[in-house]
């Protein structure tokens, strides 16, 4: 950051791009740090006072004008957080990319909606499994930064904002040869140990809740210990998880049986599914996919 302040004010105009591939090890979170550097010290005047060295078309300045374009346009808050734009929805809510405009820096803001808590019980639980999941310290496990209800009840849970895709894009743009496949899940298993050394459950492990970083194709496990709450809300059954990557006792609805092997056996399907290109077990509920693996 030193160097690229001082670039700023010397002669040559610092690039985001150059300084995110020279220390590609620091990801998204540089990138984030640059461009709000940009935006706090960076205007059309300042490029004027420096002799014109600036022009639109330098990608440090394009990255500063589309930072305050976002800023500009995301005019929805939620805490101190600046809603900037949709980065999923489904049954469960939404998930925002975020600004934290006080520590500068992008985050992912995942805001339930609330009938997914029958009451106020049930929302506290919620949180509570999110502060359990903030104190897990692993590097391939999203970190949770920060959790809240906003001024309308809303309950949200602010992780950090991984920029990239998720596994289930890339298994269908192009699966990964077989050593690195190897690779992915042996870094996963690794993660999903340090959150069962916690006490910690996952209960829905696919290709969508592990997300692959784009510049330093790390692998992030997401939503640990959440997925529960979140896919069991109106269930009669018990069951939670998606039905083709669920473990036996998941698709039999015995969530008082739960435990780290679920999530293992979950890892299992995803790793025959990166390996053949195929899912073992097939089925639209959790019924017809056990009843699909007894057969095998």
């Amino acid at each position: 950051m030193g160097e690229f302040r001082a670039r700023q004010d010397g002669d040559s105009s610092p690039s985001v791009d150059e300084f995110v591939s020279r220390f590609s090890d620091l990801g998204a979170s540089l990138r984030s740090k640059l461009i709000g550097e940009l935006a706090s010290g960076t205007s059309s005047g300042d490029a004027a006072e420096t002799g014109g060295q600036q022009s639109e078309d330098d990608p440090a300045v394009e990255a500063t004008l589309t930072f305050r374009s976002e800023l500009a346009v995301g005019d929805k808050r939620i805490g101190r957080y600046r809603l900037l734009r949709i980065l999923g929805k489904g049954s469960f809510g939404r998930v925002w990319l975020g600004q934290d405009e006080e520590l500068q820096r992008y985050v992912a803001i995942k805001v339930p909606i609330p009938e997914r808590f029958r009451s106020s019980v049930d929302a506290e639980a919620y949180l509570s499994e999110a502060r359990t999941l903030a104190s897990l310290d692993h590097p391939h496990i999203v970190p949770v930064h920060d959790v809240g209800r906003a001024d309308d009840g809303s309950v949200y849970i602010v992780s950090k904002f991984i920029e990239g895709g998720d596994l289930a894009q890339r298994i269908k743009e192009t699966r990964p040869a077989h050593a690195e496949a190897a690779t992915l899940i042996a870094t996963v298993a690794e993660a999903l140990q340090h959150a069962h050394d916690n006490r910690l459950i996952h209960r829905d492990i696919k290709p969508a809740n592990i997300l692959i970083e784009e510049i330093t194709q790390h692998p992030y496990v997401t939503d640990v210990g959440l997925a529960i709450r979140e896919e069991n809300f109106g269930k009669e059954s018990g069951s939670a998880g998606t039905p083709a990557y669920i473990s036996p006792d998941q698709a039999r609805g015995e969530g008082h049986r739960l435990d780290g092997r679920s999530d293992i056996f979950s890892l299992g399907v995803v790793f025959y599914e990166l390996l053949t290109g195929q899912r073992p077990f097939r089925g639209s509920t959790p019924q017809s996919t056990s009843s699909g693996s007894r057969d095998r």
